[in-house]
This record gives structure tokens, C-alpha cells and sequence, in this order.
């Protein structure tokens, strides 16, 4: 009955883990593409991301790059991410209150 119960709580985690969410831009935040780049929002054409960071000294910039599109998840208690279709993981770079 615990292995159940166990297994059960896992699968619940996982779904909500990789819930789907649509990634809607705002332009009063800042982002993070692939945990490389900075990127903000232009009404436009979407998220614009800089390209001042060579991709070769980005850690994890090919996993990030390549994540389930549609994924969500916690960068940190104040940040999100998701995987966007073209673009990447992107994140959040909202400060934490104290």
C-alpha cells in the first residue's frame, strides 16, 4: 500500500512538473534564454534575446536548448520557466523580496 501511495505521489509530481503552460511575454521583465543570454519582450515580434555571451561558455545552453516545448518549471521562488518552440528554455529574472 505505501508503494502505491509512493508511486502515485511521484506521477502526480511529474505532471505537475511538466504541466503545460503558453509562455506569455511581459515587458516588465527581464529573461534568460538557454541560461545564456538576456532577453526582454518587444509588442511585436516577441522575445528578443541578446547574443553578447558566446554559446560555447554557457553551461547547459544545448540541454536547455532542447527541452519538451510546452514544460514548465521553478527557477527559483520567484522565477518560472518554459520551453518555447524556437527559442529555448527561458526564464524569468524577477528579484526576490527579502
Amino acid at each position: 500500500m505505501k508503494l502505491v501511495t509512493l508511486v502515485c505521489l511521484t506521477i502526480i509530481l511529474i505532471g505537475i512538473h511538466t504541466a503545460k503552460a503558453d509562455f506569455q511575454c511581459s515587458n516588465d521583465t527581464t529573461y534568460t534564454e538557454n541560461g545564456c543570454n538576456e532577453c526582454s519582450c518587444n509588442s511585436r515580434i516577441g522575445v528578443v534575446c541578446s547574443t553578447k555571451k558566446l554559446i560555447e561558455n554557457c553551461q547547459n545552453y544545448h540541454q536547455l536548448r532542447h527541452c519538451k516545448v510546452g514544460t514548465t518549471s521553478k527557477k527559483d521562488k520567484c522565477n518560472n520557466c518554459w520551453s518555447v518552440e524556437d527559442i529555448g528554455t527561458v526564464c524569468s529574472n524577477k528579484k526576490c523580496s527579502l
